[in-house]
């Protein structure tokens, strides 16, 4: 029923914007239907957000059009290269930019096209072009924003609702069954997939309900402080759940054990009324139950230990504490995100109150040196088919030049550019038998605008409800396009049988061209960007060692869980590549989060432990992310061990008469020390990491990998 909804929103939109058209004596009605077309999204909020960077971007790509065609349509080589390169700026910034913004830097560098490669044969009326142009596509934005608000809207806003109470629902239910070992390894790696992917969800739907709801711009701080806790709570679980697995392989039973017996009265505390908190206000009940369990977590951590410590020696083994320290420090910070998860969560519907953290920036991923190179695709492409154009005398070279620029521009962050820009094929070629029949079969029949509806309904009907369709959704915009532009729909129509089907095998053509493009410069394979973002993640984990503190914790969660996303979406699913990819991200999130937490020990310890010494381990785990090897890894593990050695007592077990053994010095930088080198130790000592690390060196390097594995 929704995708109905929104083909016949869609529909009425198109009509509204193509009679309007007609009153006003636009001179392309029709660009006014692509425009609806185009905009046109199942959230009204969506609509509203994209329709707002298109009109940003027709007016910046109107204006630029008109300074070229005015100051250098008398020198058309000179023309055309700076267009192409207007164009590769443009395919820069959409490469660069996520969402809706990047969808401003694509409009910008279309509407140039356009509006001057049309105007190189009459430049005394670019001006007028653009400005019916200009008033043309916000006539579409508008009827398409109208009709999405005001006719059975999809909220953005309600969709967002539903993402906040159900993630954290989720959340606490995922903590659950993780206790419970329901989940295995591969369960677990994707369940913190689908939490990574909804962070990144919520932030888009933030965005778009921004538009649409008073409400959640007023709650926009709040919405990103919750996202932030979010992801926060997300790393700090699977940093105890590694080491807690890592605990299990070494045959420290006891220790798992303990904890999972401790984490029993933590689920009662989360689940208040026997389920989780389903609202905000519930979320206060849990809340307050989290904080009690949290006051008397020390004393069950120093039974739990001295538990441990009778089983172990019971067996004749030997467990230093320090191993279990450094899992309940990471089950206390775990407890310390979990809570200002909730907290986040509890303010989202008190609107008077301050809030209780401050908000860290959202900082994604970008990849400059790729949208560099795309920017320089887009640029090569437009010269290459204008030059054709030019040499051949091409009557409609403009078209297909313009649409070979807008292949490379449309898709240039897409995951898979060359399926989408085939399936955008696909859509052209059915469009074109589909516009010659609606123009010389049924068009010239027909008589008063309610008619040219009707003709109209069944072939834009259809191609909305394929854009609604995922799978094949760049088919049915294929078809939207060319249909649009192929049929004409104006004041007066003119029936020209040859200039259709030129326009249309030119525009084909175009796609063909930039397809190609796609796959021959800048090669759209999975392995190229994969090599690209997984350098780029190892570059993270060197921010998290390097950069300075203030603010690097939100950098790097935000940088590394959108990269995350990136890389496994276009990882191989058939051939397991996806969970290779997976793991070794998380291990680098753990890892990264690891060394933030171990230099705000340093930092907190001042002169009792200076923080110049931990520069040699920084630089060794610098030194393995930049060329992993055995030796490099080997390096660090010594230096790990080298620091600990320096932290007095760290090895010894404590006095078990004190009443709280386990933190007894909790409030003591070195021993946060410690338990952040234990982990750190843990993360080296991890061998599948260490292999995916090592993916991709040179031959000596990943024989002697191999070879240790």
């Amino acid at each position: 029923m929704p995708k109905w909804i929104f083909v016949l929103r869609t529909f009425l939109a198109v009509c509204a914007a193509l009679w309007i058209s007609f009153r006003l004596g636009f001179t392309s009605p029709s660009t006014a239907m692509t425009t609806v077309f185009i905009v046109s999204l199942p959230q009204s909020g969506q609509v509203l957000a994209k329709g707002f960077y298109r009109a940003i971007g027709t007016v910046v790509g109107a204006i630029v059009a008109v300074l070229l065609v005015g100051n250098l349509v008398q020198d058309r080589n000179l023309f055309i290269v700076l267009l192409a390169a207007w164009l590769g700026v443009c395919t820069t910034g959409a490469a660069y930019f996520r969402g809706f913004q990047a969808y401003a830097f694509v409009l910008s560098g279309y509407t140039a096209s356009i509006i001057a490669l049309p105007s190189l044969s009459a430049p005394e009326s670019v001006f007028d072009v653009a400005l019916f142009r200009l008033s043309e596509v916000l006539l579409g934005i508008f009827c398409a924003g109208l009709f999405a608000d005001l006719l059975l809207p999809i909220r953005a806003s309600d969709q967002l609702v539903k993402s906040v109470r159900g993630a954290y629902s989720s959340f606490i239910e995922y903590i659950q069954k993780v206790r419970e070992g329901h989940l295995e390894l591969a369960a677990f790696e994707e369940s913190n997939l689908a939490f990574i992917t909804r962070a990144l969800e919520l932030e888009a739907l933030r965005e778009s309900g921004y538009f649409e709801n008073p409400e959640v711009r007023v709650r926009s701080s709040r919405l990103r402080l919750y996202n932030a806790e979010f992801m926060n709570a997300g790393t700090a679980f699977y940093g105890f759940y590694a080491m807690l697995g890592r605990r299990r392989r070494a045959g420290d039973e006891a220790v798992v054990t303990a904890f999972r017996a401790i984490g029993d009265p933590l689920l009662v505390a989360l689940r208040p009324q026997g389920r989780p908190p389903a609202t905000a206000a519930e979320a206060r009940a849990a809340l307050r139950a989290l904080r009690r369990f949290r006051r008397h977590l020390g004393s069950r951590l120093a039974a739990a230990r001295i538990e441990v410590d009778a089983a172990t020696h019971a067996a004749g083994l030997e467990i230093p504490a320090i191993r279990f320290d450094a899992v309940a420090r990471q089950y206390e910070r775990f407890l310390e995100a979990l809570t200002r998860y909730t907290e986040a969560y509890a303010s989202l519907d008190r609107l008077n109150a301050r809030l209780p953290h401050r908000v860290p920036p959202f900082s994604p991923h970008t990849e400059p040196v790729g949208a560099l190179m795309m920017g320089v695709r887009a640029f090569l492409t437009v010269l290459l088919v204008a030059s054709f154009w030019i040499a051949s005398a091409w009557p409609a070279g403009a078209s297909a030049t313009l649409i070979a620029g807008v292949i490379c521009a449309l898709f240039a962050a897409a995951p898979q550019p060359a399926l989408a820009a085939r399936n955008l094929l696909y859509g052209f070629v059915i469009a074109l038998p589909c516009s010659a029949i609606l123009v010389f079969a049924l068009m010239p029949h027909l008589d008063g605008f309610a008619l040219l509806c009707a003709a109209l309904a069944p072939f834009a009907m259809a191609s909305v409800y394929t854009m609604a369709t995922p799978s094949v959704a760049s088919i049915g915009l294929g078809f939207n396009l060319m249909f649009s532009n192929l049929v004409g729909v104006n004041n007066v129509m003119t029936y020209d049988p040859v200039g259709l089907l030129n326009n249309g095998l030119a525009q084909i053509l175009g796609v063909i061209a930039g397809l190609l493009m796609l796959t021959a410069i800048v090669p759209a394979q999975p392995s190229w960007f994969a090599s690209r973002m997984r350098a780029q993640l190892r570059r993270n984990a060197e921010m998290a060692a390097t950069a300075r503190l203030p603010g690097l914790r939100a950098r790097f969660e935000s940088r590394t869980r959108d990269l995350l996303v990136q890389l496994v979406g276009r990882a191989d699913r058939s051939r397991g590549e996806h969970r290779q990819q997976l793991a070794h991200a998380l291990a680098v999130l753990d890892l990264g989060d690891a060394l933030i937490h171990l230099r705000r020990a340093a930092r907190d310890a001042g002169t009792t432990f200076p923080t110049t010494r931990l520069q040699p381990l920084l630089d060794s785990i610098v030194a393995l992310l930049r060329r992993p090897s055995l030796s490099r890894r080997a390096q660090a593990r010594a230096a790990v061990d080298q620091l600990l050695a320096l932290l007095p007592g760290v090895m010894a077990l404590p006095d078990a008469a004190s009443a709280d053994p386990l933190f007894a010095e909790r409030d003591d930088p070195r021993w946060r020390l410690a338990t952040d080198l234990m982990r750190i130790r843990g993360v080296l000592g991890d061998e599948p990491w260490f292999v995916e690390l090592a993916r991709g060196l040179d031959v000596d390097d990943r024989a002697e990998v191999a070879h240790a594995t």
